[in-house]
């Protein structure tokens, strides 16, 4: 979440990943850039396939 004008916007989209420690990472899905486009994250292709299983669309 970030702050943008007088309003809260989702900025990054992610999914947490155990770390073989115990630990969790986080592996980014998207991310909206300061002009309001979308950037690929490396977890794009995962939540891509998640989707498309279900027969929904990706909106990126």
């Amino acid at each position: 979440m970030e702050r943008r004008g007088q309003h809260r916007a989702p900025v990054q989209l992610g999914r947490l990943l155990p770390d073989g420690s115990g630990a969790m990472l986080v592996e980014t899905i998207a991310t909206l850039d300061d002009s309001g486009m979308t950037q690929p994250g490396p977890g794009l292709s995962w939540f891509t396939d998640r989707l498309e299983a279900k027969d929904l669309p990706c909106p990126w």
